[in-house]
């Protein structure tokens, strides 16, 4: 069709939700909102001659989902230990959180709507695990570890012994 004005539009079946063609232009855009195989047929007129094409499009999951940090700080055995977990590249749909494999050190847990690693480490050591973000179609891994090291302050009491005396008993409590 090379004379007149030119109108674009769907003749047939449905453009991905969030999704819409221009008129005038013929660009198909917009923010797909749902997920799967839409087909479709687009026509074209000039109010005199018209020609239609059978299209599809499939709405696939980002692949630059990314979780952040991929690093977490120690935890200090008997502290209070919180890092919360993000993720870039899923925009809808509710996000759950997930340890899939390996396990948190003991005392800290994930908590699956906000992605925080929060509690009290009960036990010494690296602790690997995998954790998943995902919503109803798309998803990421990452692999992790928390090291639960010692306090790095230990106070003794008392810090002044007492003097010992030649021939006496001696003794004092440590804490």
């Amino acid at each position: 069709i090379n004379t007149g004005t030119l109108t674009w539009s769907v003749a047939s079946g449905e453009l991905p939700t969030g999704l819409s063609i221009d008129p005038n232009t013929g660009e198909i855009s917009g923010t797909a909102t749902s997920f799967g195989v839409s087909t479709f047929t687009i026509q074209v007129s000039n109010g005199n001659c018209s020609a239609s094409q059978s299209l599809s499009i499939e709405v696939i999951c980002p692949s630059d989902i990314m979780i952040n940090p991929t690093t977490l700080t120690d935890a200090i055995q008997g502290g209070v230990y919180s890092q919360t977990l993000t993720q870039t590249g899923i925009n809808t749909g509710t996000i759950t959180w997930e340890v899939i494999s390996g396990e948190l050190p003991t005392g800290l847990s994930l908590n699956q709507s906000t992605g925080e690693i929060s509690g009290i480490a009960t036990s010494f050591g690296v602790s690997t695990f995998t954790v998943e973000v995902s919503n109803a179609n798309c998803g990421a891994t990452q692999s992790l570890s928390i090291e639960v090291i010692c306090p790095s302050s230990i106070i003794f009491e008392p810090i002044d012994l007492p003097d010992a005396s030649v021939g006496q008993p001696y003794e004092v409590i440590l804490s």
